[in-house]
């Protein structure tokens, strides 16, 4: 399979390309992981792939607009 029609075919499975795709997964990770741990955000940074916690924050600050500790907080009290 060329790279174009593997391109396209994975843009209709997934609705994003490769590159959009993988950072999103890894976002989704790092919140359900903010939402179910008390880890901190360095090690859930480097456990979702994203290296460096502010790598992390940049991600939640341009597709969320919030920080991942603003993410945790605004969850309801268990």
């Amino acid at each position: 399979m060329s790279l174009r029609s593997f391109q396209r075919r994975f843009r209709e499975a997934t609705g994003l390309s490769p590159p959009d795709w993988l950072p999103a997964e890894r976002l989704d990770r790092a919140k359900e992981l903010l939402e179910t741990t008390t880890l901190p955000v360095e090690r859930i940074a480097t456990a979702c792939g994203f290296g460096a916690a502010d790598t992390l924050y940049q991600h939640f600050r341009a597709r969320l607009g919030t920080s991942p500790p603003a993410w945790r907080t605004r969850l309801p009290a268990a």
